[in-house]
């Protein structure tokens, strides 16, 4: 895949409506970036070389909201399909993700980042049905497509199921995992060339928290393998063997999907 885009529990198949497509407007005159950013959110295979310097900054990541049972209200409840369940779960999913774009369009622009890219060895190029051949973007074309495809994707009934039907469009598994994949850069993208600026703007818990729902979610639904969140590894599995959910009826095991050797 070369191309690469907290709520109260949901029932299955009860998904909320839709946010419209990004939409640039901006509120009250000196509010800060991130604050606008906020608002309008509100509206609307191979081991990569270590980072160092300013790519290490994300790794002192501590601040969050109260997660505790994220990881354990993402796991499937076993008399639910795994299909329907991903469908449900990947809606404020979603929105987590188009609110983090907002915030990091903010601060980011071509001239900060004229290419996509996931610290000093990962750069993104964007490609779709409709454009096939890998295109160069800077990040904030990129982030803009994004939003726009994942969008157009999860309002596509043809592809992604609706509300209150039993419909399950053929391929849906697939394009699951390719947005999730492509959900993982703009938060890649953000720790580790924007997260200074989520930190002095005092976003850094709103961050995390919207970062540790992506992975559990992602994690334990068996869509996205530790190859896909190389550029984020460390901070992932810091993340993850700190939610691990214990077996009430078994000592010792775990109802959370375990970290790779």
């Amino acid at each position: 895949d070369i191309a690469c885009v907290l709520k109260p529990r949901p029932r299955c198949r009860t998904h909320r409506k839709l946010s419209p497509s990004l939409v640039v407007a901006m509120p009250a005159k000196g509010t800060t970036d991130m604050a606008k950013a906020r608002w309008l959110a509100h509206q609307t295979g191979m081991p990569l070389p270590a980072h160092g310097g300013m790519f290490k900054l994300h790794l002192a990541a501590r601040a969050t909201l109260d997660t505790k049972n994220f990881r354990r209200n993402l796991i499937r409840p076993s008399f639910i399909n795994r299909l329907d369940w991903i469908a449900t779960e990947m809606v404020p999913v979603k929105e987590q993700s188009i609110f983090t774009i907002n915030t990091i369009l903010s601060v980011c622009t071509d001239q900060t980042c004229p290419s996509m890219s996931a610290g000093k060895h990962t750069h993104y190029s964007w490609a779709d049905e409709e454009n096939p051949t890998p295109k160069p973007m800077s990040a904030p074309e990129y982030l803009r497509e994004l939003g726009r495809y994942t969008e157009m994707k999860m309002n596509d009934k043809s592809v992604f199921p609706g509300d209150g039907t039993d419909y399950m469009p053929p391929g849906f598994e697939a394009l699951a995992k390719t947005l999730c994949r492509r959900w993982f850069r703009i938060y890649a993208h953000a720790y580790l060339h924007h997260f200074q600026q989520f930190r002095q703007s005092g976003s850094e818990a709103e961050l995390n928290c919207a970062y540790k729902h992506y992975l559990y979610f992602v994690w334990e639904n068996h869509l996205v393998d530790k190859a896909d969140l190389l550029p984020l590894w460390e901070l992932s599995e810091r993340f993850l063997a700190q939610s691990a959910v214990p077996d009430p009826q078994q000592e010792g095991k775990f109802l959370s999907r375990p970290l790779p050797p």
